[in-house]
Order: C-alpha cells, then structure tokens, then sequence
C-alpha cells in the first residue's frame, strides 16, 4: 500500500536549514513544518502556504519565492533555504 499527501496537504521539510540573507548564518532548522531557531532550539515560526507565520504572534514574518524567503513588511530578502 502507497501514501501519499494530498496536493492540498503541505509535506514535512526534510533537513531543512534557514540561512540570514546579510550574515550566510545558520537561523534555524526545520522539524516537521515549523522551524527551530539554532540559537536557543525554540519553536520559532511555523510554514503555512509559502508563508513563516510566528509561532508567538501568528503574524508572517515573510513569505517565500524559490528559496528565499522576502520579509513581508520591506520586501527585502531576509533569509534563504538550505537542503
């Protein structure tokens, strides 16, 4: 028997890291869909439909093309994706 998810259904991020645009840093790190700051290993923000939405606020943070994510307020790169 195969699953599979619905084309609805987002699918966990596999080894996923989040890199700051300005610093090429480590930010923070993929578990399921919702991303751990490295810093301190706090549930940080979660992705919803190409979007980070704070786990704190709800409020997004940024949202993402390709494998940048733009900062929702300026529009200005903020971080980038790493597989």
């Amino acid at each position: 028997m195969v699953l599979d998810f619905a084309d609805t259904e987002q699918r966990p991020l596999a080894q996923c890291w989040l890199y700051r645009w300005q610093e090429r840093s480590p930010f923070a790190y993929a578990r399921g869909m919702e991303f751990i700051r490295y810093a301190d290993h706090a549930r940080w923000a979660r992705l919803q439909d190409d979007r980070l939405v704070s786990m704190r606020s709800g409020d997004c943070l940024a949202y993402r093309v390709g494998d940048v994510f733009y900062d929702s307020a300026t529009k200005e790169p903020v971080y980038y994706e790493k597989s």
